[in-house]
């Protein structure tokens, strides 16, 4: 019997290591995946609204946002052709600063390609090269041809029979190519994400099930029921709030935002009710990093955390990036988001010291039909808060063809 019971304890935790392993990976890959179709529908959003003269800045600047994000390796957008249109440039631009190039522009005797130019485009001398993954792989340079392996997905992506997000892993990064149309013509948005942080994730918890099984079983079957699984249990507790949690501002992270999210919507659209959704950008905090250090830094992101959760109660603030927070605002409508958001804003400028925020808001209406749309409103928001200038609120105003700028009580 206890031989049995032995038997049957290893062959459980055996196939619970490689289950639990398995679901972890495919649940994180697929929110990645997700994350950034939200993305490329913003991309498409931003370069539809802006004025065709000038459709490159935005997507470039929401291009180099998305670079910058932690994690991230390349960014770059490539034509149905495997051109490489554009990269985005790793790291924060400075408040008050404007980035430099890394799309096609116009330079003397050179004019700016269009975005779905059918053919191979020259480089500027100071495009920007999106770096290499591995030895073999590369890169990105604005103007080059993919190599033939990307190639192939481009054309997946891209073909007129077929538009779905295609995702790719192995053991140093993950390749996302979301499908985004601009002008007719269905592009490739490309995204490489370091997995070290989910690697980490798993090998921990990976050690923790290896460790439970490998010092309870010898101890025998009685302490491992009293002692090791009572203990592999609290860990397990622990590595769940730990993954749903941001550890640095106590607030919930990405994930759970997203969850929440269309929880959310879910409850707005059943029965009637008011929802919104405020995106959270802090203005200057690479500069505080970089002048001050990442523990000023810290400071910084955690009195953010400290300042959100002080908000209403019935408001659920999330830590979403870097320096990017969320907060949903059920059973409220836009005026009343937007006067939250002010107020938000200004106990910022007041209270924490080398920052300031752009705030974009939308609400959930007929014209943000759902949880998707919600989140792509408010980012478009929050970009053009900081096109106007940053350190203001800007409100979506769908059905007006680009999002409208709110007040703000002090201008950067």
């Amino acid at each position: 019997m206890m031989i049995t019971l032995f038997i049957t304890m290893v062959v459980v935790g055996g196939v619970q290591y490689v289950a639990v392993d398995r679901a972890l990976t495919n649940r994180a890959l697929t929110q990645l995946a997700a994350g950034h179709e939200a993305d490329a529908k913003v991309i498409r959003g931003l370069y539809e609204a802006s004025p065709a003269h000038d459709r490159q800045g935005p997507v470039k600047e929401l291009l180099n946002h998305v670079a910058a994000r932690p994690g991230v390796l390349r960014v770059a957008l490539i034509a149905p052709d495997s051109t490489v249109t554009a990269v985005g440039r790793q790291g924060h631009t400075p408040a008050g600063t404007t980035p430099q190039a890394d799309m096609p522009h116009s330079m003397p005797g050179m004019s700016a390609a269009p975005m779905n130019a059918g053919h191979p485009m020259p480089a500027p001398t100071d495009a920007v090269r999106a770096p290499a993954i591995t030895g073999t792989d590369p890169g990105r340079s604005v103007g080059e041809r993919v190599d033939d392996s990307a190639a192939r997905t481009v054309q997946q992506v891209t073909g007129s029979l077929a538009s779905d997000t295609r995702l790719s892993a192995d053991g140093l990064s993950a390749v996302v190519t979301v499908p985004v149309t601009l002008d007719a013509a269905t592009h490739a948005f490309e995204v490489v994400r370091s997995t070290s942080d989910l690697r980490q994730q798993l090998s921990a918890l990976r050690w923790t099930l290896l460790g439970t099984l490998g010092l309870g079983l010898p101890l025998g079957l009685a302490i491992f029921y009293l002692v090791g699984a009572r203990g592999y249990s609290t860990r397990l507790n622990r590595a769940i709030q730990d993954s749903t949690t941001d550890g640095l501002t106590g607030l919930r992270n990405h994930r759970e935002f997203h969850e929440e999210l269309h929880r959310r919507v879910e409850l707005a659209r059943r029965h009637g009710r008011s929802l919104s959704l405020a995106l959270i950008d802090l203005d200057g905090f690479k500069a505080v990093n970089d002048t001050l250090g990442h523990r000023e830094g810290d400071r910084v992101l955690a009195k953010m955390g400290l300042l959100l959760s002080d908000a209403r109660p019935e408001d659920l603030p999330f830590r979403t990036g870097g320096d990017e927070f969320a907060l949903l605002l059920p059973e409220t409508d836009a005026g009343g988001a937007q006067i939250v958001a002010e107020r938000i804003r200004e106990q910022v400028e007041a209270h924490i010291g080398g920052v300031t925020t752009s705030i974009g808001i939308a609400d959930f209406t007929l014209h943000v039909p759902d949880a998707e749309a919600l989140v792509e409103a408010a980012d478009a928001a929050l970009y053009a808060a900081k096109a106007q200038g940053r350190n203001r609120v800007v409100r979506s105003l769908l059905g007006q063809g680009e999002p409208a700028g709110a007040s703000s009580m002090t201008n950067p």
